[in-house]
């Protein structure tokens, strides 16, 4: 991945990841690419990039059973890092208001039609704490998973309100 061309995107555009096949799974071990320790390194650096966060996410459900098309996304993450590597968290002197942002995709997943949260607060300029990660149980309307990301988000800013008031 050292000479590839940077992707100015996080992920393709057309894509859209599912459980591989067999026929897709065995083609994918005929190859050596280690995809686990690929989307563990990708874990490792969300620590520190909230804007990869969503997609990490995607990739990290298919650990088991790859195909070809979640080792394209892997590697296209990988040239939108080379692309990026430059972008940093800036953490500024401000006002100190602590917001949340959230949102939710209703049935994202297509095997199981579980929607997604995700959310990021900020303190000031910077983000101070995000999560995505897929809702635990079937939400029945969109009003339903936004809610789910509501609570979760809420969750969490009051958690941080705890430690701003100490």
């Amino acid at each position: 991945m050292t000479d590839a061309k940077a992707a100015g995107t996080l992920a393709e555009k057309s894509i859209r990841l599912q459980k591989a096949t067999d026929q897709e799974y065995q083609a994918f071990l005929s190859r050596t690419f280690l995809y686990r320790q690929a989307v563990g390194s990708l874990i490792y650096l969300n620590a520190t990039r909230p804007d990869i966060s969503w997609t990490i996410s995607k990739l990290s459900q298919y650990l088991d059973k790859p195909s070809m098309k979640h080792v394209t996304a892997v590697k296209h993450l990988f040239r939108y890092i080379k692309r990026t590597k430059s972008n940093t968290l800036v953490y500024k002197p401000t006002d100190n208001n602590l917001k949340a942002y959230r949102d939710s995709d209703w049935a994202g997943s297509i095997e199981d039609r579980r929607s997604t949260t995700g959310y990021v607060s900020t303190l000031g300029s910077a983000p101070l704490s995000w999560k995505t990660r897929k809702q635990p149980t079937v939400a029945l309307s969109s009003c339903e998973a936004e809610y789910m990301a509501l609570a979760e988000c809420t969750k969490e800013i009051l958690s941080l309100r705890s430690l701003k008031h100490r």
